[in-house]
């Protein structure tokens, strides 16, 4: 299938048109091996998906997932993964084209300061060194 190409002033008007009615974390999962000591290097995923609600309106789920590792460790000693739900209203049509580019850039903008604050948070928690993320950088 080909891939459909988008102009900047196309995505810019599509952008301008969108607006962010809701966000919310749906889901946490945490967890801390019992003998986990840092340091450890960091993994960190996201996942973007959307579903058209009406053709006004809809639905991104944003999915991070966090693993800390040991150099020589089989497995991630911490892994967190965090689930967010966010509710646009559109003024023009989304399509898979727009929703890439979107994923890659404004989406994130809006979701990592809530992943980055709720990291710091949950190592807290888990009696682990506060991990401070790096605020995120968008390909242009």
């Amino acid at each position: 299938m080909k891939e459909i190409k988008v102009t900047k002033s196309e995505y810019r008007k599509f952008i301008k048109g969108l607006t962010l009615d809701e966000i919310k974390m749906t889901s946490l999962k945490a967890t801390v091996d019992k003998n986990f000591e840092p340091p450890a290097g960091l993994l960190i995923k996201d996942e973007a998906s959307y579903e058209s609600i009406d053709e006004k309106k809809i639905e991104v789920k944003q999915i991070y997932t966090l693993k800390g590792k040991k150099k020589d460790a089989d497995k991630p000693g911490f892994a967190m993964e965090i689930h967010y739900l966010l509710k646009y209203t559109l003024k023009m049509p989304i399509n898979k084209a727009y929703f890439n580019i979107f994923a890659k850039s404004s989406l994130r903008l809006q979701t990592w300061p809530y992943f980055r604050q709720c990291v710091h948070q949950m190592t807290l928690n888990m009696n682990l060194p506060p991990i401070v993320l790096d605020t995120i950088q968008i390909p242009t």
